[in-house]
């Protein structure tokens, strides 16, 4: 355990959350939560998604939060999470991660899980897939 009794690795995403809101660098907290599911792929542990995590203050974070436990259930042939169909974890209008010049291939490319909550981030998780050998919807 880290400081104020976060982990050291993230390994769902309340970790995730509770690092990005305790550090301020939801980033690199994401990417090590899913550097730690590729290294125990093709598991994708219930636990990892499950928990409703803490809220992020920005709208288009927690939309990432709950695209992220929907797109992983699905790759795990499970059902999403309740927590995660919470109105909190979708957004109002579209946010294009990659501006609006990426517009079109952005929401193209954009798995449905993070599309439906107006989260155009494009393609996601794609080592995991090409780990696990499964895709979702």
């Amino acid at each position: 355990m880290g400081a104020e009794g976060i982990p050291a690795r993230p390994r769902s995403l309340a970790d995730v959350a509770a690092r990005a809101i305790h550090t301020g660098d939801y980033t690199s907290a994401m990417k090590e939560f899913i550097d730690t599911l590729i290294a125990e792929a093709p598991v994708l542990p219930e636990s990892a998604y499950a928990t409703r995590p803490p809220l992020p203050e920005s709208a288009v974070l927690r939309a990432h939060l709950g695209g992220m436990a929907e797109h992983l259930a699905a790759l795990a042939g499970r059902a999403a999470p309740d927590w995660c169909r919470e109105p909190v974890f979708f957004l109002d209008a579209p946010h294009v991660m990659a501006g609006a010049h990426a517009d079109a291939i952005m929401r193209a490319q954009t798995p449905p899980a993070f599309a439906r909550r107006n989260l155009f981030c494009g393609p996601v998780l794609l080592k995991l897939e090409a780990v696990t050998g499964r895709r979702s919807g």
